[in-house]
């Protein structure tokens, strides 16, 4: 496991390294920052995001009535992000999971259903913003094709449907066949479609709350938080760039860093900023500040939050009344 981290990280590295020598900019330009307090003031907002997605996740629990404090919310967003950087693609989904059935005292379908969700929730977002970037901000692109990304889109919405629409006397069929055969291989598929299922009602719980209107909200807060940290960065190297620009790249680039398998889309995400921003006339070489300046915050934040995080969750308790279950 840890070769296989070791050897994503060499292979992103290598890769925005590659990038860098091929289009001749000079790195020296990092230390060259001409407005250290706009620099300090992009790196609080790579914090506050951690802060808002804590507080969407106290919004994510309650349609199961979980209770938990903010700090024990930010602590298992740090978790989550240290496993999300440090680790093999997706492995923070069932890491959060775990977590989260740790300190509410849930079951783990549970824990699952609110990863998963959050997950689903993310990466759904970053299609929706990555087509409208594509229509409005960044048409002309090489090797651009919106039709066939629509295409996609169009495919991911059909699943969507297809698992809250499938019938439900077609998974108690599915289960029951399952049910009846006694091999390890049968028993691991009931398994499954009864983790499918309790995932999927789970779901249909979160989305049918009124809760879920302030996760939306904090979902969306979560991307202009990332655009003013950019925004902020940038501003310290002395380039001013529209905020619908950065957040056209910072959709791209999630969507670029979501489809590979390194973890966190090291080098893939830095190389196609710097590629986006050039595309759209800005300054390579500020754009590639920006972005090892943006990853390091990001690993800086993370490896000490995660250090004042793991002991906590590891030693919580379920907060008093979070095993009552929503009426």
């Amino acid at each position: 496991m840890k070769k296989r981290v070791l050897l994503s990280y060499a292979i992103g590295i290598a890769l925005f390294a590659l990038f860098i020598l091929t289009a001749g900019i000079d790195l020296s330009i990092i230390v060259r920052v001409k407005n250290p307090f706009l620099l300090a003031l992009g790196i609080v907002f790579v914090l506050f995001n951690f802060v808002v997605l804590s507080w969407r996740l106290k919004y994510l629990l309650k349609p199961f009535n979980r209770v938990q404090g903010f700090w024990m919310r930010l602590r298992i967003q740090f978790i989550d992000k240290f496993v999300t950087h440090f680790a093999p693609s997706r492995a923070n989904i069932p890491v959060k999971a775990l977590a989260l059935s740790k300190v509410t005292g849930s079951g783990k379908t549970e824990g699952l259903s609110v990863s998963s969700f959050e997950f689903a929730l993310d990466t759904g977002t970053v299609l929706f913003f990555t087509l409208l970037s594509l229509f409005f901000f960044l048409q002309g692109l090489p090797y651009d094709s919106t039709y066939n990304f629509f295409i996609f889109m169009a495919f991911a919405l059909i699943a969507v449907l297809v698992f809250f629409l499938f019938p439900e006397h077609w998974f108690q069929r599915l289960q029951s066949g399952s049910d009846m055969r006694t091999g390890f291989f049968h028993r691991l598929i009931s398994k499954g479609f009864k983790m499918v299922h309790a995932v999927r009602a789970d779901w249909k719980t979160m989305i049918s709350h009124s809760s879920m209107y302030p996760v939306i909200f904090f979902t969306l807060l979560n991307w202009v938080v990332g655009v003013l940290s950019t925004y902020f960065f940038f501003l310290s190297y002395g380039v001013d760039v529209p905020f619908g620009f950065i957040f056209a790249v910072n959709a791209a680039i999630a969507f670029v860093g979501g489809i590979t398998q390194l973890p966190a889309g090291i080098g893939a995400r830095e190389a196609a900023m710097v590629f986006l921003y050039g595309f759209l006339g800005y300054p390579t070489p500020v754009a590639a500040a920006v972005a090892v300046v943006s990853r390091l915050a990001v690993y800086v934040i993370v490896l000490a939050g995660y250090f004042w995080a793991v002991q906590g969750v590891l030693e919580s308790k379920p907060a008093v009344g979070s095993f009552k279950r929503w009426p």
